[in-house]
Parts: structure tokens; sequence; C-alpha cells
């Protein structure tokens, strides 16, 4: 891909984002294929705050956000006439929230993102350690709390390299940790403490467990 002042190389799987207002060219081999997603300017600032700076840098293809990004983006094919279970919008946001996490964990974005939104982050995630034991809380419901809208909530946490699902994740798994071990829950069943921090799922909860703690919860309690 060319532009007036640079030539980048474009691997298989990689990510390169190109401000169209420019004059540019793309040159493909042989039997290549490609996703070509436009995005307008505004739109895309409101997720890369300096976004003309982030322009041209292929994102890694093997591993991290990039990656997820790119396999995220050929799911997107307008060919393919499937039923999409959520809004265009809730769509957009996530290639927005994706591409925010993968520019900020490339090489050379850091200052670009260093968060500018450090008082409204710890706001937000004390809001979701204060309701993350109630099963249904989303992103909404915290974004309201805090006085932001949904868009930003997820853009002031990608710049920090988060997300909101990880973020509330590991908020009920800390909360079921600590009932595991307190003698005041002693009392309680596995399935009871699971639903009290928030996991709807007995299995989902063990499964988190033994991913985060390296044990089961009946392993963790007996510690």
């Amino acid at each position: 891909m060319c532009a007036p002042d640079r030539t980048v190389d474009v691997r298989e799987g990689e990510v390169v984002l190109i401000d169209t207002r420019f004059a540019h060219s793309v040159h493909w081999g042989e039997d290549c294929s490609a996703v070509n997603v436009r995005m307008p300017i505004e739109w895309t600032r409101t997720w890369l705050p300096a976004a003309e700076e982030l322009t041209q840098r292929p994102l890694g293809r093997d591993a991290g956000w990039g990656s997820v990004l790119s396999r995220y983006l050929l799911q997107l094919d307008p060919i393919s006439d499937r039923v999409r279970p959520v809004s265009d919008a809730v769509l957009a946001d996530q290639v927005g929230a994706l591409l925010a996490l993968a520019m900020h964990e490339s090489r050379g974005c850091a200052s670009a993102f260093g968060s500018p939104y450090g008082q409204k982050r710890e706001q937000i995630v004390a809001c979701i350690g204060q309701r993350c034991c109630e099963p249904g809380v989303t992103a909404l419901d915290v974004a309201q709390s805090v006085n932001v809208s949904v868009r930003t909530l997820h853009r002031i946490l990608a710049a920090s390299g988060e997300t909101f699902g990880a973020r509330l994740m590991d908020a009920r798994a800390n909360t079921a940790l600590r009932m595991l071990q307190s003698k005041a829950f002693a009392s309680l069943t596995l399935a009871d403490i699971a639903f009290r921090a928030g996991f709807l799922d007995s299995s989902h909860f063990a499964r988190v467990c033994r991913a985060r703690f390296g044990k089961s919860p009946s392993q963790l309690r007996r510690a």
C-alpha cells in the first residue's frame, strides 16, 4: 500500500488504517483478496483520539487484539445473508473498541493512547466492582451510573488496554474468591456463592476460577 511519503507491506491477516482523504494506491498480488471497511473520520476519532497519527501501521496477525480485530472484520462479509442477532450500531461499536485496543498494544502507539481519562476510568472500575454481583448488569448500566455514553465507556477502558467484559469477570471472580475464603459464607453452597457473585451458571463460575486462580471453587474453599 502506497502513500506519497510511505510504502507499507501488509501481510496476510494484517489490518492497516488508511486515511482516504489523501491520495494512496493499493497493489495486490495474484489470488489476493481483502476486506475493506470504510469508517467516517468523525466516528474514527471517537475511538482513536489521534487517528491521523496512527494510519499506515499494520497490526499484527499472529496474536493480540490485532488478530482479534482481523478475524472479526472477516465475519462482517456483506455478501453473506446471515441473520444478525444484534444491531449494526452494536457491531460498529465492537469494531471501534477492537481497533482502539489493537492500536494501543501496537508498538509506538502507547504515547498516543496514554489515558487522559484517569479519574473517569477509576469511577468506571469502581462502579463495575460495586455492581458486578448483579447478574444482568451491562456496560450501559455502568455507563449511565458514571454519566458517560456506552461508547465513551468502551473507549476509556480501551485506552488502558481493557474491555468491559474482562473487567466485569475479574470483579466477579475476586468477589467470589473473598466469599470462598471467608467463614461468614461457609454455610453457602458453591452454587449460592456463584449466584451472589453475579454468575448465572455454576460451570462457567468453575471455569473462571480455574482460569484465574488455577483451582476449582471447592479447592479454593478448602485452601
